[in-house]
């Protein structure tokens, strides 16, 4: 368990007390608590996918149903699979986005997905209709697909405090002592081939870049394509680890006072929030895809 992150002040005869530098490790940590507190841990946002789906799925399998068809939904796929941990905000608090020396998220994540197998084509249920019926299943499904979906998949009080979450992250971001460290980013990039001015600029160049490789298959060899893909990103991460690691640092160290009051100013949503993914573990615990 984290202990309550202190910052302290060392008293002198000769000037006034100074602030203390707090420990990145500890403060990176803590953010990712307090992260998964609020946006849900892995587990749980799988959980909230799993309801989604259904939410979205089961009303068309019944109203199809009573239009006198089978309707077979796709296979649920988890976006979180194979997730540890899940980080919030970085989009806002671009300085602080997660130091990786070997990837930035982006490849990794394409393989836990897989290679797209574009259109798998109708369902065995169809494919037995006669073509006269199948016009009929087109028309019918046509009309039971829902327009809107309720959002089942996030907790009601995630919402409002994720805004909160991510206006701290952009506030440390936002520090006069952390601007200052980032101003040589974008120099620092470029001399490595990178011209971006922010990891989320980063971020996009190397999605650009791979372009319509695909990820392998499970057990074979990746394409030339996908392996320079791979080596792009790590070049990326490498030089991004390096040239924000200032900037990143500074941040940690804005960041980590606005996170002990936050947790305090808010400690009643935390806990409601908390059950709320709970009670989405539960609820999703009926179903076979949560395993």
């Amino acid at each position: 368990m984290i202990g309550l992150l202190l910052i302290t002040s060392v008293a002198s005869c000769a000037r006034p007390a100074e602030q203390v530098a707090a420990d990145p490790a500890v403060t990176s940590e803590r953010l990712d608590l307090l992260s998964q507190r609020i946006g849900g841990t892995p587990r749980q946002r799988t959980a909230g996918e799993v309801l989604q789906y259904h939410a979205h799925q089961d009303g068309i399998r019944d109203c199809m149903k009573d239009a006198g068809f089978t309707y077979e939904p796709p296979p649920f796929l988890d976006p979180y699979r194979g997730r540890t941990v899940i980080h919030m905000g970085i989009g806002t608090g671009q300085w602080l986005a997660p130091i990786n020396e070997d990837r930035l998220g982006i490849t990794d994540t394409a393989e836990l997905k897989g290679p797209n197998k574009g259109d798998t084509g109708p369902s065995a249920s169809y494919r037995n209709l006669d073509p006269e019926d199948q016009e009929k299943f087109q028309q019918s499904l046509t009309t039971c697909i829902p327009r809107n979906t309720p959002e089942v998949n996030f907790p009601s009080s995630y919402h409002s405090l994720a805004e909160k979450y991510n206006q701290m992250l952009t506030d440390a971001s936002k520090a006069a002592v952390v601007k200052a460290a980032g101003k040589q980013y974008p120099t620092c990039m470029a001399q490595g081939g990178f011209k971006v001015n922010s990891h989320d600029e980063l971020v996009k160049l190397v999605l650009t870049r791979m372009g319509n490789a695909q990820p392998p298959t499970p057990g074979q060899a990746p394409s030339s394509n996908w392996s320079a893909v791979v080596q792009t990103e790590r070049a990326a991460a490498r030089l991004d680890a390096d040239c924000r690691q200032p900037a990143y640092e500074a941040a940690l160290n804005a960041v980590a006072p606005l996170v002990a009051e936050f947790e305090r100013s808010h400690e009643a949503e935390l806990a409601l929030v908390s059950r709320q993914w709970h009670d989405i573990e539960a609820q999703a615990a009926a179903y076979p895809e949560f395993k």
